[in-house]
């Protein structure tokens, strides 16, 4: 019954252990996409940040167009109206290109900080979540640790048990030779005590006949002899009898 229990005890530890290795496994797993997450969010801020060092640079050769544009207009040229005209053209396409670049930054910039606050909003959570993780990770592996040790301590157990199984069935064997050897000694010993008591038997049976034999035998001498007295003084007496009547 402890054998069983101890086996039991074991199967039990070793169950425990795989599931919390699959826990292991799955927030590893996890952690790992976390991980590939704030890789990504990396990434985008450096987009981020590059895309507003591209409107900068945008914005500050827009400037540079305008000047020249002006110090083209100071040139001393019989065709003015001409230059005044491709002066408004060329600013026409500055002015439109630049509000189109601004407002395509613009857009670009709010959507980025928009997912930028987003982004560092699930950042925090996924700090969080993976600070959890760590914490549940090093309490599985804590809780593994234990089931370790208990199932050497259970496996040492059960082989203190089957060691202890294996002495005791041993000395059981060894018990039971000596029982059996023993028991056949002593069926040998009773049997020769019946052998004896049996030619006990016959001897005394065999000396009651005997004496009974020798018995008979005395009482008949005895009665013979009572008998011979017995005539004998009928014999002796009788004549002293007719002697006596003859006076």
């Amino acid at each position: 019954l402890e054998e069983n229990l101890e086996v039991n005890r074991r199967t039990t530890a070793e169950n425990d252990f795989v599931v919390l290795k699959k826990d292991v496994d799955c927030v590893f797993l996890t952690k790992e996409e976390l991980e590939s997450k704030v890789d990504v969010l990396d990434v985008e801020l450096i987009l981020e940040s590059y895309a507003l060092q591209e409107l900068t640079q945008f914005n500050n050769q827009m400037c540079d167009t305008s000047v020249v544009l002006k110090m083209d207009n100071t040139r001393d040229l019989d065709m003015d109206l001409i230059l005044k005209n491709v002066e408004a053209w060329y600013q026409n396409i500055a002015h439109t290109s630049k509000q189109e670049a601004e407002a395509f930054y613009h857009s670009k910039i709010a959507e980025i900080q928009n997912n930028r606050g987003k982004f560092n909003e699930e950042l925090k959570n996924n700090q969080h979540e993976i600070a959890e993780l760590n914490r549940v990770v090093q309490r599985l592996q804590t809780d593994s640790e234990n089931a370790k040790k208990q199932v050497a301590s259970l496996q040492s157990a059960i082989c203190d048990s089957e060691q202890r199984g294996d002495i005791a069935l041993k000395d059981a064997r060894t018990k039971h030779v000596e029982l059996q050897t023993a028991y056949q000694q002593s069926k040998d010993k009773l049997a020769c005590l019946l052998r004896d008591y049996q030619e006990l038997l016959n001897t005394k049976l065999a000396l009651d006949i005997e004496i009974a034999t020798y018995k008979a035998l005395l009482e008949g001498e005895e009665t013979r002899i009572y008998i011979s007295f017995y005539w004998e003084t009928s014999m002796v007496t009788f004549p002293e009898s007719a002697g006596r009547y003859d006076f």
